[in-house]
C-alpha cells in the first residue's frame, strides 16, 4: 500500500540523552555524600556514576550511526573501540555536502578525521571500558595469600595507568566519577569536532527527538525537539 508520505513524519528519539543525565546525577548524589562525610554513599554513586558514563558512550555512538543511517552492515557487527574509530569516516560519509552558517564544511571525498588509538582522550576511554568490562562480566578475584598479608591484600589499590581510574570497586570515589564524566565529554566533544559539528546538538536536550517530515516530492525538513 502506498504512503502518503506528507502525513508521516519520522521520529528519530535518543534515550541515550537520558543515561548520560543519570550518569551526572549519579555523580551529583557522590559530591553530596562526600560533603556529609558519607564514605559508602560516596564509593555506591561513584560507581554508579562511572559505569553509567562508560554505557552512556555506547549508546551516544550507536545513536549516531543510527541518526545518519549508516546501514547496519557496515557498524553492528564491530567492537564499541572500532566503532569510535570509523564513526566520523562512515558517518560524513553518508551525509553528503554540509553546509553551516560558515559555509561547505565537507565535501564528499574530503579527508576525515578520526581518534588516534594512543592519544587522549581515546586511551583514557579504553580504560573506560575496561571498567566497564570488568563490572558486566565481573570476576570474582580469589587469591591464596599469606596469613599476614591478609589485611593489606584486602586494602590494596589498583589503578588504570592513563585514566586513573580504579581497577577494583571498593576504591570509587568522587574524583573518579569526575575522570569518567571528563572521559564522556573528551570523547563526545572531540567526535563531535570531527563531524563538523554534527553531533553534540543531538544531546541538547535530555529525551529528545528528531522529527523528519516530507515537505514535497524532493525536500524534506529536519527539526530536533524533546518529546512530550
Amino acid at each position: 500500500m502506498a504512503h502518503d508520505w506528507k502525513n508521516i513524519a519520522y521520529v528519530k528519539e535518543n534515550p541515550a540523552t537520558h543515561l548520560a543525565a543519570d550518569a551526572a546525577f549519579a555523580l551529583e548524589c557522590a559530591r553530596s555524600a562526600n560533603s556529609r562525610n558519607n564514605d559508602e554513599e560516596t564509593a555506591r554513586f561513584a560507581r554508579m556514576s562511572i559505569l553509567l558514563y562508560a554505557v552512556s558512550l555506547e549508546a551516544f555512538i550507536n545513536f549516531i550511526y543510527r541518526y545518519h543511517e549508516v546501514p547496519d552492515s557496515r557498524w553492528r557487527s564491530l567492537s564499541l573501540k572500532d566503532k569510535w574509530l570509523r564513526a566520523a569516516p562512515e558517518c560524513l560519509g553518508s551525509s553528503g555536502t554540509i553546509e553551516t552558517e560558515q559555509g561547505v564544511v565537507y565535501r564528499p571525498g574530503d579527508p576525515v578525521e578520526t581518534f588516534r588509538k594512543d592519544v587522549e582522550p581515546f586511551v583514557s576511554f579504553l580504560e573506560l571500558k575496561s571498567f566497564r568490562d570488568s563490572l558486566v562480566h565481573l570476576d570474582p578475584p580469589f587469591a591464596e595469600v599469606a596469613k599476614d598479608n591478609v589485611e593489606s591484600h584486602l586494602t590494596r589499590a589498583e589503578y588504570y595507568a592513563a585514566s586513573g581510574l580504579p581497577k577494583r570497586l571498593r576504591n570509587c570515589g568522587v574524583e573518579h566519577a569526575q575522570i569518567a564524566m571528563g572521559i564522556y565529554h573528551g570523547m563526545t566533544r572531540e567526535l563531535a569536532r570531527q563531524m563538523k559539528g554534527l553531533v553534540l546538538n543531538k544531546f541538547s536536550e535530555e529525551g529528545g527527538a528528531w522529527i523528519e517530515t516530507f515537505i514535497d516530492d524532493d525536500e524534506m525538513l529536519s527539526e530536533g525537539q524533546p518529546t512530550v
